[in-house]
């Protein structure tokens, strides 16, 4: 045990030693996600890290944590001294001034960290650092709002429960260079759109504050977006090809959630159904009767949205190259919304009058209260 203790204090000693890499904290923001264990999980997969390599970067990363939540707090206290600012150009003057701190300490402390992090691989390990960069700037799609913002490597890992690492990770060769050529691609894509969107102010730390506008940094981000959104659309074909029906049914399902985001629910997390199937005292037949409504209800939704993420996609893509849009506006009403009342109606139909009245008057205490979202994962989207 000690000969491991001093190992691992080694590994992190040495990686200390590094500095200078590449950051985003400059052009996205994703609060204290912008370093996770989604991370270390990645490049461990990537490089084929040791555990004690995996165990000394888990270290650095809850100092670097710690870090980024002091800044966090520091900007909290300033933004609150804001407020009480009543003249409005100087608000928005103080306001940019103390963002652009946060954002420069959270890019010192990324940078630092990625140093650290690249000082613990060996020279064998290195060369999955380049895939590990592509999947951090791929983050940066986050920031913006259409089909483009899809990261489909990750829905393609979700999809099939592979590891972190990317193409490396994949088993099939042939979907391995698939995935290889689409992180490429979108990889310059990125870098494209990445000073023009910083120009721009087009992060959500709100920079585009006293900025004139620019008609030609909007249409050429513009343009870029409409490449990356045709880009997933064609890696989603791509990806389909060396699947087996069982995958790709778990990959479409992933991708259609992923287009839709938050306008297609999870329908068993829905507050109202949540509560229905928490209630204290349900019999096994009223928790089997009610989980079975739920996956009905959602697999009929999702193969609705599967038959028609095609015309989504064109219109998707219509919308950021200014074509005419060719949207079914009513889908969402008709489908989406109509299919949550009927489960919310049909779940609460289950349970008896008693438990219904103790539902809706806030009265009967709820069995297994909701966990709380892991602090040091990054939420995933996909």
């Amino acid at each position: 045990m000690r000969t491991f203790w001093w190992a691992l204090v080694g590994l992190v000693l040495c990686a200390m030693t590094a500095r200078g890499q590449e950051v985003i904290a400059r052009d996205v923001y994703i609060d204290d996600h912008l370093l996770s264990i989604d991370d270390v999980e990645f490049l461990r997969d990537a490089a084929g890290m040791t555990p004690e390599q995996t165990d000394a970067a888990n270290t650095l990363l809850a100092g670097a944590r710690e870090r980024l939540a002091t800044a966090r707090r520091r900007q909290e206290r300033a933004e609150r001294k804001m407020y009480t600012i009543e003249d409005e150009e100087a608000r928005n003057k103080e306001y940019r001034r103390y963002m652009e701190r946060y954002v420069e300490d959270c890019a010192t402390v990324e940078k630092e960290f990625m140093a650290d992090l690249r000082a613990l691989l060996t020279d064998g390990q290195q060369g999955a650092w380049q895939r590990f960069e592509r999947a951090r700037r791929r983050l940066l799609i986050r920031n913006t709002v259409n089909l483009e913002r899809i990261d489909m490597v990750a829905v393609l890992r979700n999809a099939l429960g592979v590891p972190k690492g990317g193409a490396g990770a994949m088993a099939d060769p042939e979907l391995a260079s698939a995935v290889e050529q689409y992180e490429q691609e979108m990889d310059l894509l990125v870098q494209q759109r990445r000073p023009i969107a910083r120009a721009l102010g087009r992060c959500t730390l709100g920079w585009a504050i006293g900025r004139e506008e620019d008609p030609k940094g909007d249409a050429d981000c513009r343009a870029i977006a409409a490449r990356m959104a045709e880009l997933n659309a064609r890696a989603e074909r791509s990806f389909s090809r060396f699947l087996s029906e069982a995958q790709r049914d778990a990959f479409d399902v992933r991708y259609v959630r992923a287009v839709w985001g938050d306008s297609l629910p999870h329908l068993d997390r829905d507050n109202e159904v949540a509560d229905a199937l928490r209630v204290r005292g349900l019999s096994r037949e009223q928790k089997d009767q009610m989980k079975r409504i739920v996956a009905d209800a959602e697999r009929q939704l999702l193969e609705k949205c599967r038959a028609r993420f095609v015309k989504w996609e064109q219109s998707a893509i219509a919308y950021l190259r200014q074509d005419p849009v060719n949207d079914d506006e009513n889908f969402y009403q008709d489908h989406i919304l109509k299919t949550l009342k009927d489960v919310r109606r049909q779940t609460y139909e289950v349970l008896t009058p008693a438990q219904r009245e103790a539902v809706e008057n806030g009265e009967d205490p709820l069995d297994t209260p909701v966990e709380e979202e892991e602090k040091d994962r990054r939420p995933d989207e996909y």
